[in-house]
């Protein structure tokens, strides 16, 4: 394929389906941060403005050197497949996520809400997902890994299963847990 025709075609790649890029690095720039955006900008723009040069100092001077059009329709077509297929796994993920969280037992649970920690009465269970244990409780479901760091000062990590005794101000690390809270 000529270099003239493949200039035509990757101009079109390069500035109308490349736009999304140039928009969201301008938005990124003007913020004085960097990110993906910015660098594909920068690596196809440079493999284009290259090529263009070559191109037109070719037919000026006679001396043909290599053009690298291709490079930049590559990596702008990579980077949104990759993107692409990102948004389908994704969304794969969440519906596999749906799926698992209607398989857990409904047990007698009336409804789940976030609370102040000063509302928390005896007797309430607590979901407590990857945060701070809230007060002093024993493990009704799941299991998870305490840090006790809080409470004995070592950065330690302990398995807590059902029946386990935790202690408010520890924090869960790893799992879920429901802990209703001791008289």
């Amino acid at each position: 394929m000529g270099d003239w025709l493949k200039w035509a075609l990757v101009t079109v790649v390069q500035f109308v389906i490349g736009k999304r890029f140039y928009v969201a690095a301008g938005r990124a720039l003007r913020n004085g941060s960097t990110n993906m955006d910015v660098l594909v900008v920068v690596g196809t723009t440079a493999c284009y403005v290259y090529s263009v040069y070559a191109l037109l100092y070719g037919a000026i001077s006679g001396f043909w050197s290599p053009t690298y059009f291709e490079t930049s329709a590559m990596l702008i077509t990579f980077v949104l497949l990759g993107e692409y297929l990102e948004t389908l796994a994704t969304g794969k993920t969440s519906d596999a996520i749906k799926k698992l969280v209607e398989l857990t037992p409904g047990g007698g649970v009336i409804g789940q809400r976030e609370i102040d920690a000063l509302l928390i009465q005896p007797g309430d269970v607590l979901k407590v997902p990857g945060a701070k244990v809230p007060v002093d409780g024993v493990v009704t479901w799941g299991s998870n890994h305490v840090n006790k760091s809080m409470v004995t000062g070592e950065s330690v990590l302990v398995l807590k299963e059902v029946n386990s005794v935790v202690i408010g101000g520890t924090i869960n690390l790893h799992g879920s847990c429901h802990d209703p809270k001791s008289n």
